[in-house]
């Protein structure tokens, strides 16, 4: 029996009966690296979301810019640009007390997208603030110059119907 009879699914046999087989997204799995399908997701994204948690509660804010704007540093670290924003420093805020974040990077007409969970810090050298200024950055970059570091503890491909079917976002 799939479903009881108020028509919920009663196990996850049940469940499993309901979907077809996985693709490769599934299958990959979770990584605490980036493969090279992942990185090549990160490069050909123009928006990820990044989710932190502080005192204040949670936060969820949008990132974008040209793909790539988001630059794979090695296997386990990626740099994120911090652009201007509204100045509540919300996600800032909460980094600076505690750590974790979770990112999602979408592409629009794309089935797929990446989620990736790390640990994030926020730095000023120049080194990493001049290399998140290259390339697909449009705006100016702030006077601080802030760059978020995110070492990968857990990054996983998902499937999404909405964003690979008919025109995507449009």
């Amino acid at each position: 029996m799939i479903l009881d009879a108020e028509g919920s699914i009663v196990s996850v046999a049940a469940l499993e009966a309901l979907y077809g087989k996985p693709g490769w997204v599934a299958l990959a799995g979770q990584a605490d690296r980036l493969i090279g399908p992942y990185r090549e997701l990160i490069a050909a994204s123009p928006y990820v979301t990044l989710a932190t948690v502080g005192s204040e509660g949670v936060d969820c804010s949008p990132r974008g810019g040209t793909p790539g704007f988001v630059k794979v540093m090695d296997d386990t670290t990626i740099l994120i640009p911090n652009g201007d924003g509204n100045n509540r420093n919300e996600t800032l805020r909460n980094i600076a007390e505690d750590a974790r974040v979770a990112l999602h990077f979408l592409i629009p007409g794309c089935g797929e997208s990446l989620r990736i969970k790390g640990q994030a810090s926020i730095s000023t050298a120049k080194t990493l603030t001049d290399h998140a200024k290259l390339g697909g950055w449009p705006r100016p970059f702030l006077a601080q110059s802030l760059a978020l570091i995110c070492p990968v503890l857990n990054s996983e491909a998902l499937a999404f119907s909405l964003f690979g079917e008919g025109n995507g976002w449009a």
